[in-house]
């Protein structure tokens, strides 16, 4: 009986905490966007901004290209297109 105790306690399957994702500042406003699944289309920076705007995040011009600056870098979760500016669009 204690031995059925302890091996249920050692070799029970470890709990998976469920991942918190942080959502702050202009990056987390962008990485929330991206679990929307706002960037299966291509966007460009004011069409970005006016998603955020939407979901009461509200940065400047300045602020938000450089958190897609950093989310299109190589091996982030977006990619940058030169198509008449640049568009964003989710990495596949």
């Amino acid at each position: 009986m204690r031995l059925e105790a302890l091996e249920r306690i050692v070799f029970a399957a470890p709990k998976k905490e469920p991942v918190k994702r942080d959502y702050a500042g202009p990056r987390g406003g962008i990485a929330f966007l991206i679990a929307q699944g706002t960037f299966k289309q291509k966007k460009d920076l004011t069409q970005v901004r006016k998603e955020l705007a939407q979901h009461d995040y509200h940065y400047s011009r300045q602020a938000v290209h450089s958190a897609l600056g950093a989310l299109s870098k190589s091996g982030g979760p977006l990619v940058v297109l030169k198509e008449s500016g640049n568009k964003y669009v989710e990495r596949k």
